[in-house]
């Protein structure tokens, strides 16, 4: 399953955040999708790694909540 990603285009540094398609519920005639949260990361400030960890948290317990 996704979780996130780090991504570097044209000096940006974006790191995101992914909800797998795989663990929402299937509704007819709607095609799923990954859902995807972004933070821009600036090089010359601090890295919120607080708030890193609770967006992680959270997706592992949603993905420890759908595997049961």
């Amino acid at each position: 399953m996704k979780l996130g990603f780090l991504w570097v285009k044209q000096k940006k540094l974006l790191l995101g955040f992914v909800e797998d398609k795989r663990i929402h519920e299937i509704i007819p005639g709607i095609k799923p999708k990954d859902s995807f949260e972004t933070i821009h990361i600036n090089p010359n400030e601090d890295i919120l790694v607080d708030f890193i960890l609770v967006k992680l948290n959270r997706l592992i317990a949603l993905y420890n909540d759908f595997e049961r």
